[in-house]
């Protein structure tokens, strides 16, 4: 009976899930790419987070002399697409990144397990722009053009894959978009001397809301708004605790014991302390 070893594997995190797991991201394999593991005897598993790929170790010998080919490098091309809408909305990645074609190579990237993101390519490295720029011709396709992925994922796999210790996975890593929180007291609120209580439990991590004066909504309503004074990130799953309160220390009352968190779905840009900003628009109606 084959034993099966890990080939190659690729892990997508987002601080926006955490701790649970990324499934917004698709990782398609390119059909060259899959016609190439299918001839090497590879197989592909499919993964709600990634994709991971097992090689018979009864092969590894063939396997080793094709991944140590210098004439032809053993590659495999990933298109990266959001499988969730709201993915640019909570993810902290301009627009101009999309389309973006990233290099890696086990040989000269390091063991896997490393965690990298997608960034341009740097300046100081000419070597690797000129590839990424010979990439980028012979890989966009019109396709792309039309509907642009997320980005394109090259990877040239070498020997060092088949090692003794089974490689752990690439670790492809997103940050949470930080945005302005920006809360609208509606109703009955809008005229109380309210203030927002932030009950996180480490005292470092605290923010304070101060008042943002009222604002006027459609309908003829006035709301009055408090505002963070940092940038908070958005988190599917809220990790902080807000109270809207009243009165002086010591003689507080609470008037919502805990407040609604920033979603991605309300977002907007607007002008705080003289600076366009993004703010996520929170409505509390009492």
């Amino acid at each position: 009976m084959s034993e099966y070893r890990r080939f190659f594997g690729l892990r997508v995190e987002h601080d926006f899930f955490a701790p649970s797991r990324c499934e917004a991201l698709d990782v398609g394999l390119d059909p060259a790419s899959h016609a190439l593991l299918a001839r090497a005897g590879i197989v592909v598993r499919q993964e709600p987070d990634g994709i991971q790929a097992y090689y018979d170790a009864d092969s590894e010998d063939v396997l080793r002399s094709w991944l140590a080919d210098p004439r032809e490098r053993f590659r495999l091309v990933f298109r990266l697409t959001p499988g969730d809408p709201s993915f640019l909305r909570y993810t902290d990645l301009p627009e101009d990144r999309q389309g973006l074609v990233r290099l890696l190579d086990t040989e000269v990237d390091g063991p896997s397990g490393v965690v990298f993101s997608l960034q341009p390519p740097a300046e100081a490295d000419p070597e690797r722009a000129s590839s990424l720029a010979a990439l980028e011709a012979e890989l966009i396709t019109r396709r792309d053009v039309l509907v642009p992925p997320l980005a394109v994922l090259v990877v040239l796999v070498g020997p060092s894959v088949l090692s003794d210790d089974p490689p752990e996975p690439y670790r492809l890593s997103f940050t949470a978009r930080k945005t302005q929180w920006r809360y609208h007291l509606l109703g009955d609120l809008a005229g109380r001397q309210a203030f927002i209580r932030d009950q996180s439990p480490d005292p470092t991590d605290q923010i304070r809301f101060v008042p943002g004066g009222a604002v006027s909504l459609p309908g003829g309503r006035v709301a009055q708004t408090l505002v963070s004074e940092g940038l908070l990130p958005l988190r599917w799953r809220a990790d902080r605790r807000l109270q809207l309160r009243e009165g002086e220390s010591g003689s507080e009352r609470v008037l919502v014991r805990r407040l609604p968190v920033a979603s991605p779905e309300d977002l907007s840009i607007a002008t705080i302390d003289g600076r366009q900003t993004v703010v996520s628009d929170i409505y509390v109606n009492g």
